[in-house]
């Protein structure tokens, strides 16, 4: 039984490293419509475009940018969005540039450019969730083990102590 309890945490492990624990790709995006953003990021769902918009829209007009960096070198900064981008658990990076003149101590133009960077990391719904727990019913112990797809969950249980086995269906009705 511990054998199989053990397996079934590694198996859930080793999905999320493969499939979960990626490092955001950096995209730049010309404007915000929908359109330029199914460009940007062609295997999302037209509901993920639709959020994605969304969250830049309510980002660029509340906050400043999650992450700011004045450059020479874009893969760099690239670079350490993506670093940052993958701490905060974020799953889209999107950025805007705009490349300025460096001014002397006169305030004159040089001929030296910098490039500045505007990161906005962007987290979408978790559609997928795993999930492990403990269920007790008329004295009887219950090992449980769910997969949640969106709003329904489907719920495998185990009892050690009869050696039974059963498993359950939810579909989330209300959320906030």
């Amino acid at each position: 039984m511990v054998a199989v309890i053990l397996l079934a945490l590694f198996a859930c492990y080793r999905v999320y490293k493969v499939y979960f624990d990626k490092t955001p790709e950096v995209v730049t995006v010309p404007d915000i419509s929908q359109e330029s953003i199914q460009t940007a990021f062609p295997t999302s769902s037209k509901t993920e475009v639709k959020d994605i918009t969304h969250q830049i829209e309510r980002v660029r007009e509340v906050q400043v940018p999650s992450y700011r960096w004045y450059s020479t070198n874009q893969a760099a900064a690239d670079n350490r969005a993506q670093q940052y981008a993958k701490q905060d658990k974020a799953d889209k990076v999107v950025k805007t540039t705009v490349e300025k003149t460096v001014k002397d101590e006169n305030g004159k133009d040089t001929d030296q450019k910098v490039i500045e960077n505007d990161y906005y990391a962007i987290q979408l719904e978790r559609k997928h969730k795993i999930k492990m727990g403990a269920a007790v019913v008329d004295d009887n112990h219950y090992v449980t083990l769910s997969y949640q797809n969106r709003k329904t969950e489907y719920e495998l249980y185990y009892s050690p102590d009869t050696q039974k086995y059963g498993a359950g269906v939810s579909y989330t009705v209300a959320q906030w």
